[in-house]
């Protein structure tokens, strides 16, 4: 494709494999209309694609797993990454309010050298969907995420920032590690046995966001404190419950904001 493509409100769908051979955007209008991808995306050299469906969802298979672009842009009412790499130094994706979602069924891997954002949606991860997050910095922030079958979630944003809400039930999500410059969890984490332990690792500046529970399960997870915690106003509250693992605070519980309360519980 060399040229822009859009649509006045209707649905746009490639069902093929797409090379991008230049600088545009396809766009199906401000109203409902979905932009589907039946095949990969990939550069033809230094190329960005911008896809706006609007008040639409997007769908996409592969971005850049044998060519990547230098930027890539997906915006919709939903985002379904039907693929599992998701390659290009810059990377930015807005739910619109909706749902991220990750079907593959085997690790959803996101790799943006320079800077990756993700905006106004929570992460839905199919069986076998693990999310794997890698930047050299930018902002993610992820509204939610839930697992299927004891998924793992990883998230490395450099010298970015993550702001997430809650992570698991108890059920859905097996291990968790954050790492950033800033951590921010407003929702609480819960961790199920699944294949492994069940470990949180956050590891960064952490900022509770609210009053939150960090509660790994009974397969023996770990929880990991790297980085100095503070809270984001006053008269926040953290509890930590680990059911079978160690609880490690590496750096200092305080800050310009202190947190009004701490409570750790241990089974053993």
């Amino acid at each position: 494709l060399n040229a822009a493509i859009s649509s006045n409100d209707s649905d746009i769908r490639f069902r093929d494999d797409v090379v991008v051979g230049a600088n545009f955007t396809i766009a199906s209008g401000g109203g409902i209309g979905d932009i589907a991808f039946d095949g990969t995306i990939n550069d033809d050299g230094g190329r960005s694609l911008t896809v706006d469906a609007g008040l639409g969802s997007v769908t996409l298979q592969n971005v850049g797993n044998t060519a990547p672009l230098t930027a890539f842009t997906a915006n919709g009412v939903g985002v379904t990454f039907a693929g599992d790499t998701y390659t290009a130094p810059s990377q930015s994706y807005n739910a619109g309010g909706g749902t991220f979602m990750a079907t593959a069924g085997s690790p959803t891997t996101f790799t943006a050298a320079a800077t990756m954002s993700t905006a106004n949606g929570g992460f839905d991860l199919a069986d076998g969907s693990d999310l794997v997050i890698t930047s050299g910095s930018g902002n993610i922030s992820i509204a939610s995420i839930q697992g299927t079958s004891d998924e793992d979630v990883s998230i490395s944003a450099g010298t970015g920032s993550i702001g997430v809400g809650a992570i698991g039930d108890g059920t859905g999500i097996d291990n968790v590690s954050l790492t950033a410059a800033v951590i921010t969890f407003t929702g609480d984490i819960q961790t199920s046995d699944g294949d492994n332990l069940g470990a949180v690792t956050l590891t960064g500046g952490i900022t509770v966001g609210d009053d939150v529970s960090v509660n790994s399960s009974a397969g023996g997870g770990a929880v990991g404190f790297n980085g100095a915690v503070s809270a984001d106003a006053a008269g926040r509250h953290l509890q930590v419950n680990a059911k079978s693992g160690n609880v490690t605070f590496a750096s200092t519980v305080q800050g310009a904001i202190a947190l009004d309360q701490l409570t750790v519980n241990l089974a053993n």
